[in-house]
């Protein structure tokens, strides 16, 4: 039961945070979609009101225009009151009074015009045409929901000051009777870059799309800008502000009403699928498990059946339950025959131990091999990167004065190698014992090791013979690594063959030719197989020859065995980590100035 409970848990967790995570998502996509398209929206209101606005002022025509004339030159004679919308109907027969008794016999708009007016009818016809525009810019603002709808004209453009003419908001200060009237013709500086659409409606006469962001003392507003422009001529600009908090908070509802919405879906569905999950999945894979614990427990390869008992559908833990009961099954013939590989392995394995106790008894490896000789110091080794290897080395004394030195590497590893290193061992030291020249004797080694080499093996071999009184040595080189010499002086010098030969086992009839040089007694002669200087460490970099170079340089005066072991140690700091790729033989031989008696 606690594994079905952590199971069910997982899946549920898993859901829920999916869907928490889907909430999260789709809020912040829905409020970034509703405030786009509720700022669409707005723009679209207040394009319509504005349009409205400026259609009615239109239709004024020339009366708007010396209605503003009048504005800008006698602003200061006009008293509007505080109450201005129930003095509409007084301010306008105070008009039409007048002009009954100073202009009688004519009627305003049709034989009298504004131009014609006194100072006093112009005075009485502004205050009434105020009156009555102030209302229309309220109750439009009204009508439409919005904070402020004002009208300004620019007093100074290039100064970017503005007189605010028309704006129901404005402060009240006290007129000549004592009353309260309308602070008007206020001048403002307005920030080009924070009324960046004002500016932009009034320097283009086009209301442009996009509102300014005002933040000051009445409140954080986004504003938009119409021009007022009556036949070609423009006047100001007809502004309208609505609340950014109203703004929010209609956006931060309409996403709120999406989001619970969105939320009821995901939990309902949300539930469903867990409950689904849970019969048609969990539980399943519960009893699935539960059958295949008991197997592990018991190995009764007659669970399988009862595992097919939990199928159920044809689904993937279907499949799976089919593929478990098969592979009960297999894995019982698999055991069976597992124990016999393993048996056989184990009887593999012994063999191969016998047999690397073979070869390594193959090899010389008892020194000093002279003890009874003072003038010969030598010392090798052979470390296969197999159980067996293909490397091999040999020496032996062909008679009292001369010393036979052979250095060989089979191609391939294991125990094919293995095999055709004993045979090629013993065939060069048989014909060398026997008194053949060198190079007869690989001639004849090399024609007796193609009989037969189905594996297509190869032998390369350095073999020379040393003159142990005069250090005159002859040698022959079959595709081998060159020797080196470790003067007595501390010079290392690399001995290449000038007519070097093929590898033993590859070419029928190959003549082999022997070359010669000099050693002094107390120098130091170096052989080795491909394995010292292609050994790689962990990236794949090669020892190489330059480094084996180095370390013998370093160690002229040692004797054969420190030599080696310096080698071996550089080249495992080298390799570090990395695994032996190849095998590593190296034999060092020294003629010491002591003569043998």
């Amino acid at each position: 039961m606690k594994k079905k409970k952590s199971l069910k848990l997982l899946i549920a967790l898993i859901f829920i945070s999916f869907a928490l995570l889907t909430i999260i998502i789709s809020s912040v996509m829905t409020y970034f979609s509703e405030t786009d398209n509720y700022h669409r929206e707005c723009e679209k209101s207040l394009r319509q009101m504005t349009t409205h606005l400026t259609s009615l002022i239109k239709k004024d025509g020339m009366e708007f225009i010396y209605l503003e004339d009048y504005f800008r030159e006698n602003n200061d004679k006009l008293e509007i009151p505080e109450n201005y919308v129930n003095d509409i109907a007084v301010s306008k027969k105070d008009f039409y009074d007048y002009i009954s008794e100073a202009f009688p016999g004519k009627q305003y708009g049709e034989s009298l015009t504004f131009n014609e007016l006194d100072d006093e009818g112009k005075r009485l016809y502004a205050k009434y045409r105020f009156e009555y525009w102030f209302s229309v810019f309220m109750e439009s603002a009204e009508s439409f929901d919005l904070q402020y709808v004002y009208y300004v004209y620019p007093s100074d453009a290039v100064a970017h000051k503005v007189v605010y003419m028309f704006d129901p908001s404005l402060a009240t200060v006290t007129g000549s009777d004592g009353s309260a009237i309308l602070s008007l013709a206020d001048e403002v500086y307005e920030d080009p870059v924070e009324h960046e659409f004002l500016w932009k409606a009034w320097n283009t006469g086009y209301a442009p799309s996009g509102f300014d962001k005002i933040n000051n003392e009445f409140g954080y507003v986004y504003t938009y800008n119409t021009p007022l422009i009556i036949n070609g001529e423009k006047l100001g600009v007809i502004c309208a502000d609505i609340s950014v908090d109203r703004v929010n908070s209609t956006i931060l509802k309409s996403a709120l009403q999406s989001l619970l919405i969105l939320s009821l879906v995901l939990v309902v569905g949300t539930l469903f699928v867990v409950f689904f999950v849970d019969k048609q999945v969990v539980e399943r894979i519960v009893s699935l498990e539960k059958s295949i614990k008991h197997y592990s427990e018991n190995k009764d390869p007659e669970l399988a059946r009862d595992i097919i008992k939990v199928t159920g559908r044809a689904d993937e833990i279907g499949s799976l339950c089919h593929e478990f009961s098969d592979m009960i099954t297999e894995l019982e013939v698999y055991m069976q025959n597992l124990q016999s590989v393993t048996a056989e392995k184990e009887r593999i394995g012994a063999e191969l131990d016998v047999a690397t106790h073979i070869q390594a008894s193959m090899l010389p490896r008892i020194f000093p091999p002279f003890p009874e000789r003072d003038d010969i110091d030598l010392y090798a080794t052979m470390n296969p990167a197999k159980e067996v290897g293909g490397d091999f080395y040999d020496f032996f004394l062909i008679d009292d004065t001369h010393l036979a030195v052979v250095m060989a590497d089979v191609s391939g590893k294991g125990v094919p190698a293995a095999l055709i290193m004993v045979i090629a061992k013993t065939l060069i030291k048989n014909h060398l014992i026997a008194g053949e020249e060198l190079d007869k004797a690989l001639m004849s080694s090399n024609m007796q090791l193609l009989e037969n080499n189905d594996e297509m093996l190869f032998v390369t071999a350095w073999v020379g013979i040393i003159d142990l009184e005069t250090g005159h040595i002859v040698f022959a080189d079959a595709g081998h690594e060159p020797a080196f010499v470790l003067k007595k002086n501390g010079e290392v010098v690399e001995i290449k063959h000038k007519k070097k030969r093929p590898p033993l086992a590859t070419i029928e009839g190959m003549k082999y030719v022997v070359d010669e040089f000099d050693i002094e007694k107390g120098d130091l002669l170096y052989l080795y197989t491909d394995g010292v200087p292609e050994a790689i460490n962990i990236a794949e970099e090669l020892f190489t020859k330059d480094r084996l170079v180095e370390v013998l340089k370093q160690h002229t005066s040692d004797v054969p065995k420190d030599l080696l072991k310096a080698v071996q140690d550089a080249m495992d700091e080298y390799v570090g980590e990395a695994s032996q790729f190849d095998d590593i033989t190296m034999l060092g031989v020294r003629i010491n100035e002591t003569s043998h008696e």
